[in-house]
């Protein structure tokens, strides 16, 4: 008997489903850096066939992941120094031109928004609420972006940040710089509600370079020590 073909639709929603799974997987550090992708295992934990999943696996190797090895198969994206200062170069050009867009489009409600965003922040940093800073700072990030309506380069930003993800969260809970990060992120939000874009654009430089900074620190006097030049 041939094999029933599943709905276009039903198809796809498997192939998100599975794309959502296996990318939190890797994010939360459930599969580690390195680590070898069975389609089938994989398949086996969700309870669907294989396709979907192989699909799925393929999204995540075009937005870099997931990496090929021949010889080892499909594996966790394993990342570098190298790596790492590429995507601050990268993220220090780009996340400039949105501050700055966002200084030069922004209305006087929307600078109120993004004082609100900022109090958020400063209060989360205050009381050492982690998970409040980071949700005030992906609305603080969001917001900028829409001031900016530049839809691609946010797409480009977020896969980048989604690469160094885990990195991220480690250095977040370090009270040290989730107090830094507040102070740099003031020094942004005065430069857009001022409506100076030039400020903006040199004060989200200033952050990410010392964000940058921060983290190569951070991998070379934690993460190299245990884990070599990759991880």
């Amino acid at each position: 008997m041939a094999r029933q073909q599943l709905p276009e639709e039903m198809e796809q929603s498997l192939v998100d489903k599975a794309y959502e799974y296996v990318k939190t997987q890797i994010l939360t550090l459930s599969y580690r850096p390195g680590q070898a992708l069975s389609e089938a295992k994989i398949a086996e934990e969700m309870g669907i066939s294989r396709t979907p999943v192989r699909e799925a696996i393929r999204r995540l190797m075009a937005e870099g992941l997931v990496t090929w090895i021949p010889g080892q198969g499909k594996l966790v994206y394993i990342l570098s120094l190298r790596d790492l200062e590429e995507i601050f170069e990268i993220k220090l050009s780009l996340e400039s031109m949105v501050a700055a867009s966002a200084a030069a489009n922004r209305t006087e409600a929307e600078a109120r928004e993004l004082e609100r965003i900022m109090a958020d922040m400063e209060a989360a940093e205050a009381s050492g609420d982690v998970d409040g800073w980071m949700e005030a700072d992906m609305q603080y990030h969001e917001l900028l972006y829409r001031l900016a309506n530049k839809p691609r380069v946010r797409q480009i930003i977020t896969n980048l940040n989604e690469q160094w993800h885990r990195l991220r969260l480690g250095l977040v809970a370090l009270e040290m710089r989730m107090a830094v990060s507040v102070r740099e992120h003031r020094r942004v939000t005065d430069a857009i509600v001022a409506g100076e874009p030039d400020g903006a654009a040199t004060a989200m430089a200033d952050h990410l370079k010392s964000l940058r900074n921060n983290l190569m620190q951070l991998a070379k006097n934690v993460l190299i020590p245990y884990v070599g030049e990759n991880f």
